[in-house]
C-alpha cells in the first residue's frame, strides 16, 4: 500500500501528531466491482453505480484496532484539532496540506458521512449488480494491520 493513499498517509501523520481524527471512508475491490458491473446481464445495467464499501463501519472501532496494533494510545480528536496539530508539525514527508483538506471537510458534519464530509453513498443497486460488493465483509483487523504496516 502506498503512502500516497489516504489511509497510510493519515496513519503516518497521526502517529507523528500523536492523535487521529475519526474520519470514515473505504473503497475496496473496486476493479472487480467494475468488471462485475460491465459484465452484468443487460437487464441489470445501470447508468451510474456508486463503487464504495457497502458496509458502514465505525471509525471509532477501526481506530481503536489501529491503536491496539500500534501498541499506542493515539487520542481521537475533532478533525479541526487534528488538522491544526498536523499543520504544526515540521515533517516535510507528510502531505499535511492534502490531509488537512480532508479533515477540514468534516468539521461541521453531523451524522454518518464519508471522508471529507460527503454524504454516505447509496449502494443497494451496486450490490445488486456486483457480487463482489454484495459479498464484502466489514473492515477488520486484517485491513487495520495493512494500514499500520504500510
Amino acid at each position: 500500500m502506498s503512502e500516497s493513499e489516504w489511509v497510510p498517509a493519515l496513519m503516518k501523520a497521526s502517529i507523528a501528531a500523536d492523535c487521529m481524527p475519526p474520519l470514515e471512508d473505504w473503497a475496496v475491490s473496486a476493479a472487480q466491482a467494475i468488471v462485475d458491473i460491465l459484465t452484468c446481464p443487460p437487464g441489470y445495467a445501470l447508468p451510474v453505480v456508486n463503487i464504495v464499501h457497502p458496509q458502514q463501519f465505525s471509525a471509532r472501532e477501526v481506530f481503536q484496532a489501529i491503536n491496539a496494533e500500534l501498541g499506542a494510545q493515539l487520542a481521537l480528536v475533532p478533525p479541526a484539532e487534528w488538522a491544526a496539530k498536523v499543520q504544526g508539525l515540521a515533517e516535510p514527508s507528510l502531505d499535511s496540506a492534502r490531509l488537512c483538506v480532508l479533515a477540514e471537510g468534516t468539521k461541521d458534519v453531523a451524522g454518518p458521512y464519508e471522508l471529507g464530509g460527503h454524504p454516505l453513498f447509496e449502494t443497494a443497486k451496486a450490490k445488486r449488480v456486483s457480487p463482489t460488493l454484495a459479498g464484502l465483509q466489514p473492515l477488520g483487523q486484517r485491513e487495520v494491520y495493512a494500514w499500520v504496516r504500510a
